[in-house]
């Protein structure tokens, strides 16, 4: 899957038709918060056109606990985020047989 800002090809989960997984690697900072508003706009806009219930943002990177404060702070002030859109920020050791 291609993402819009991404570098880096992306996957998609779909779990029981209800759930939704965007699993992006981000090891760039700057590409991670420039890519956050397209990432979170396509899996809404996909969401939503497959009659899912949630959208789970998986950014996966070497560096969480420097990327994760900044990501949050942004995801936080997107316009198009609502209650069924989560962020989550994990090491590649975290998802590791996925």
């Amino acid at each position: 899957m291609t993402l819009p800002g991404c570098s880096r090809p992306g996957r998609r989960i779909a779990i029981g038709g209800r759930l939704l997984v965007y699993l992006v690697e981000a090891e760039d900072l700057a590409e991670a918060v420039a890519g956050l508003p397209a990432w979170v706009s396509a899996g809404r806009a996909e969401r939503d056109a497959t009659d899912m219930n949630r959208l789970r943002l998986v950014v996966v990177t070497t560096q969480p606990e420097t990327l994760a404060p900044v990501l949050q702070a942004g995801f936080e002030t997107l316009s198009d985020r609502d209650e069924r859109i989560h962020l989550h920020v994990l090491s590649a050791a975290a998802i590791a047989g996925i």
